[in-house]
């Protein structure tokens, strides 16, 4: 285990993330139908991401009733990623939860959104 830990300070953040994603992959069952997915859904202690992912998933059911509207947690989104762009249909929608951690402040949040973009070329976005 000490081996591990040596090497690991020699691999590049990216390479991690991408292994912990590989090794963590989870399948995620999706409904039949028409699907809305709101992607980085804030399963973290900012209040404010809480309450816009939440207006986002009732708006969006609103809208859009004859959808299954499923929230993806930032948390999950590299997990479950795989999973849903082999079930992905064209005629299903992919929303990504905008507020004060687009851009350049959280990096990490970014780089997630943008994965996000790049996973659906097909899609509405």
């Amino acid at each position: 285990m000490q081996y591990f830990k040596s090497i690991s300070k020699y691999l590049p953040l990216s390479f991690k993330v991408w292994l912990v994603s590989l090794v963590r992959r989870k399948d995620m069952p999706l409904p039949r139908g028409r699907r809305a997915f709101v992607f980085l859904s804030a399963d973290y202690g900012n209040i404010g991401d809480i309450a816009i992912s939440a207006a986002q998933r009732e708006y969006l059911k609103s809208v859009l009733s004859e959808y299954a509207v499923l929230s993806i947690p930032i948390s999950e989104t590299r997990l479950v990623l795989q999973s849903i762009k082999k079930q992905v249909k064209p005629d299903d929608l992919v929303t990504i939860i905008g507020g004060g951690n687009m851009g350049g402040i959280y990096p990490d949040i970014e780089e997630l959104r943008q994965l996000v973009i790049r996973s659906f070329p097909g899609n509405r976005i």
